[in-house]
């Protein structure tokens, strides 16, 4: 009897260094756990207060957009977005396109897309519009984005237009969904024709907020 109660000592003995090592593996993952909780709210906390600012422009999200407030000649304006600044620094932009935009005196500015472009397009152009015609007052006019040499056999009775045709005063901005990179240029056969372009239809309107920021100069 006293044997075995010897053995059973014997083994607690044994199992307390193992008892020790998982009671600690326990404990860590509680504290990781934990950690993490707390790293994800400080986390959310601070991004929430990054965006809630922007330049000094007030930034509000509204479902998936984003509202500010920008005025002129002592009229405000709420302003709405697709995309927050902070989300668009990275992309490029290419300067002429403001100057082109706020320096020089222009009759009107035509805004086009292709006849064959989805609704991203049309809306990319529209809220760009809302601004250049709107909140600036140069009239802001649309066209089907067609080259010279292939309307003559397109039954299209809308205006149409390409960058050959933009002038200093008649400047044209292509919405150009379906480019060769994401973001705002100038075409490489005219100073005069803006290109607003992405990879993928789905970042069109992303571009178009980039270039909106730009000329309100809530992004430098």
């Amino acid at each position: 009897m006293v044997k075995a109660h010897e053995e059973k000592k014997q083994n607690n003995k044994k199992n307390t260094p193992y008892k020790i090592l998982k009671l600690l593996i326990i404990v860590l993952i509680v504290i990781g756990f934990l950690t993490s909780i707390a790293w994800f709210s400080i986390n959310k906390t601070t991004q929430k207060k990054e965006y809630s600012e922007y330049n000094k422009f007030p930034f509000i999200q509204s479902g998936e957009f984003w509202i500010t407030r920008i005025g002129r000649d002592g009229v405000a304006y709420d302003a709405t977005f697709y995309a927050h600044p902070l989300d668009l620094e990275e992309m490029y932009f290419e300067e002429w396109a403001r100057t082109l935009t706020l320096q020089r005196r222009h009759s009107d500015i035509v805004l086009a897309v292709a006849p064959e472009s989805d609704n991203k397009a049309v809306l990319a152009g529209v809220n760009i519009g809302r601004i250049t015609g709107k909140f600036y007052g140069v009239p802001t006019s649309s066209a089907f984005y067609v080259p010279l040499d292939e309307r003559a056999n397109l039954n299209i009775t809308h205006p149409m237009i390409d960058c050959s045709e933009a002038t200093e005063m008649r400047p044209v901005i292509w919405i150009w969904p379906e480019g060769d990179i994401t973001g705002v240029t100038i075409s490489k056969d005219n100073p005069n024709c803006i290109i607003i372009s992405s990879t993928t239809p789905d970042e069109i309107n992303a571009v178009a907020d980039l270039y909106t920021y730009k000329i309100l100069r809530i992004m430098d």
